[in-house]
């Protein structure tokens, strides 16, 4: 669960999301600049911790469903956020968790926890661009974006879905597996309501989509996101019930001694 990631994948849990954005500011739209706004939206107020249930439903490109509950938990921390995730359903996934810990200014730690071989493993650099458990998502999507790894432009304004937004287009400086971003973030919040991934060849890769976006307790929240493989013609659904912020959760939640306790 940044502009890409920081939107609310980041803040699924999300996670990303990692990728709602940004409640309103007091600066004047017209006077910020894309990064500005970028900025606006990494900052924005998103609460001390975070834990929701999520359905995810993962659609391949024949059309097969295959959907999987989990519980996500989230907390924010002056070096970036922790986040945990654990499935519940069906079966034959019960138990699997992820653990991220990001860190400003360096690589992100994360483990991947599979009941079945007792044990978490590390997840090697090498490894961020692959699927995460066979979603649309990747572990470089459930991680942190930093902003100064992107070259930042506005490239129009339009509306989108009856919502008026800035278009920018995030440029990779050289880091991570995507090209190039391009977000719509609505004028009036500052949330993320679609992202295009493009791959290395400068391609279409995925689209990210998001709805139904709801304040809880003050707390821009989206509790639908949309992720589709273009290339593949796969797609995964992530829904978020009961959304709870400021919950109080402890540093000891996010170890992998309770990564691996189950």
């Amino acid at each position: 669960m940044g502009t890409a990631r920081r939107c609310d994948m980041k803040r699924l849990a999300y996670a990303a999301v990692v990728l709602a954005i940004a409640l309103a500011v007091s600066v004047p739209a017209s006077a910020l600049t894309a990064r500005e706004i970028v900025q606006k939206s990494v900052d924005r107020a998103k609460g001390k911790d975070e834990t929701s249930k999520m359905t995810m439903t993962i659609i391949s490109p024949n059309g097969r469903k295959r959907v999987r509950v989990l519980t996500a938990w989230v907390k924010d921390t002056p070096d970036g956020a922790k986040t945990l995730l654990r499935f519940t359903e069906p079966a034959d996934i019960e138990g699997t968790g992820f653990l991220s810990i990001e860190h400003k200014g360096r690589p992100d730690d994360q483990w991947l926890y599979l009941p079945a071989m007792g044990k978490s493993r590390r997840i090697a650099s090498s490894e961020k661009s692959k699927s995460f458990l066979g979603t649309d998502f990747t572990y470089e999507d459930l991680g942190d974006w930093e902003i100064d790894d992107y070259e930042h432009r506005l490239l129009r304004e339009e509306k989108l879905d009856g919502a008026d937004c800035w278009v920018i287009e995030s440029t990779s400086k050289g880091k991570g597996s995507y090209s190039k971003l391009i977000t719509w973030i609505r004028k009036d919040n500052y949330v993320g309501v679609k992202i295009e991934f493009y791959d290395a060849d400068g391609e279409l890769l995925k689209v990210l989509t998001t709805g139904d976006i709801v304040q809880i307790d003050g707390i821009w929240t989206v509790k639908k996101l949309v992720m589709e493989n273009v290339q593949k013609g796969s797609k995964t659904i992530l829904e978020l019930t009961d959304v709870k912020y400021n919950q109080g959760l402890k540093d000891d939640l996010f170890t992998i001694t309770n990564l691996e306790r189950w």
